[in-house]
């Protein structure tokens, strides 16, 4: 028989976020999986059709986002609000550096010397021996360096690809996302963290700028020798849902957390879909819908990402050179379902072993130094 007091209290139930979010119990990380699937399902119909394909959700609901946009958006919107609990709980900015430093850098090392010497090879389509030229060092390096221009690939490899000559189309967010770390710690020590309206105020600014950018078309061409800054609109829009995430976070004993928002938030991004917003609706549904789903709390007898680690970022970075490699090899063989089931199930293998091997135990060292020592 239904509860009837029961759905009423969970429909009535008014709890701000800061009541509701609890750091040890929360399923953002299934949520961050879903993303990250997301990403591999938008990906699949441009390296599998070809460079102008677009993913059905993209093309015949959407319209305005893509499916990898929403995933994008999603991560972006979750890391500014687990960055802004970061640094907040953190001794001195110098800690916090560190610790973004080892989340990005190890994971990041060991995919490109993967690719390096694993993928790249296995998809090069010239003379083996003349493999190790100036274009992987540079693919190496330049990646690396989250203040310049990303680099997509190394000569010769995935050349007669349908998606040819790029090798991991995903990290170019890598550099935005370093780049609001970046952002963050100066908003800290200016005390406009402290200051929260002015956090606030600063978000409101970057909203409207993304807004006159999606009407305006803004293009600044000079500032293509700036790395990061080439890709002005896009930066600005994950800056804006960077700071989002950390507005939402500094507000959380405002935010009420209710069933009535959140299907509000739903029927809003509805309407934005029918009538060809989804772009402008996005900035305030996802969000909220993401923060309501995310708080609910999980029963860590069940929680198999709490056993296993926090996987969406090997997900994230690994997925596009699997695909990648999955067209070189299965051009013809198989359907568009079978490359993306085959894609998804290899990646999340992949992701679990490097996952277990490398960020947990990154994890495990950055413990012992915080811990420890004073940093």
């Amino acid at each position: 028989m239904i509860n009837k007091e029961k759905i009423s209290n969970f429909v009535n139930n008014d709890e701000t976020l800061e009541e509701k979010y609890d750091r040890k119990s929360n399923i953002f990380d299934y949520i961050k999986i879903i993303l990250a699937l997301f990403v591999i399902i938008a990906h699949s119909y441009p390296i599998f059709f070809g460079g102008i394909a677009l993913d059905p959700i993209s093309e015949k609901i959407l319209k305005t986002e893509s499916l990898g946009g929403i995933a994008v958006i999603g991560f972006l919107m979750l890391s500014g609000f687990m960055t802004t609990q970061s640094i907040i709980h953190s001794k001195n900015h110098k800690e916090f550096f560190f610790k973004r430093i080892l989340r990005i850098y190890p994971s990041l090392i060991i995919m490109l010397l993967i690719t390096i010497f694993i993928i790249a090879p296995l998809g090069y389509e010239g003379n083996k021996n003349e493999y190790f030229n100036k274009s992987v060092s540079s693919y190496f390096f330049k990646n690396l360096n989250l203040f310049g221009n990303t680099v997509y690939g190394i000569d010769g490899v995935f050349t007669n690809n349908i998606y040819p000559n790029v090798i991991n189309g995903s990290i170019w967010t890598l550099k935005h996302e370093f780049m609001a770390y970046i952002v963050l710690i100066v908003l800290s020590l200016c005390s406009i963290l402290k200051e929260r309206k002015y956090t606030l105020g600063i978000t409101i600014l970057t909203i409207f700028l993304y807004v006159l950018g999606l009407n305006a078309k803004l293009n600044i061409s000079f500032l293509g020798y700036f790395g990061v800054l080439t890709e002005l609109n896009q930066f600005i829009k994950l800056l804006m849902y960077f700071l989002i995430g950390a507005t939402i976070y500094l507000y959380k004993d405002r935010i009420q957390m209710n069933f009535r928002l959140f299907v509000m938030a739903c029927i809003m991004f509805l309407f934005g879909i029918v009538i060809n917003i989804t772009n402008y609706v996005a900035i305030f549904a996802i969000p909220y819908i993401i923060m309501y789903i995310g708080t609910f709390k999980i029963n860590k007898k069940i929680d198999i990402i709490g056993k296993i680690g926090d996987c969406t970022y090997a997900m994230y970075i690994y997925a596009f050179p699997i695909q990648q490699i999955l067209a070189f090899y299965l051009k013809n063989k198989v359907s568009i379902c079978q490359y993306m089931i085959l894609s998804i199930l290899i990646t999340i293998v992949i992701s679990i072993i490097t996952t277990m091997l490398i960020d947990n135990n990154i994890k495990k060292l950055k413990t012992k130094i915080f811990v420890n020592k004073k940093i």
